[in-house]
């Protein structure tokens, strides 16, 4: 992910407060895919590839509204 990319994610689970390290893998699928449904309850599998695409559609569509209201390009 790029720097954008986990800020956003880190800020929507987070309560908007900034990033202060790097996300690890672990932590930034997991929320990835609970922006696509996924729960995540103790007793659950892991994320499988529907809920992980639906959330990183999701997060996409994030990142180009944060570029379009800020001014900047998307990449």
């Amino acid at each position: 992910l790029t720097e954008l990319e986990q800020r956003i994610l880190y800020k929507r689970f987070n309560n908007g407060k900034d990033l202060d390290s790097t996300l690890t893998a672990k932590q930034a699928i997991q929320w990835i895919a609970k922006l696509g449904g996924y729960i995540g309850r103790t007793s659950d599998p892991p994320p499988g590839i529907i809920s992980l695409w639906k959330g990183w559609t999701r997060l996409m569509n994030m990142v180009d509204d944060y570029a379009l209201i800020v001014g900047t390009t998307c990449g």
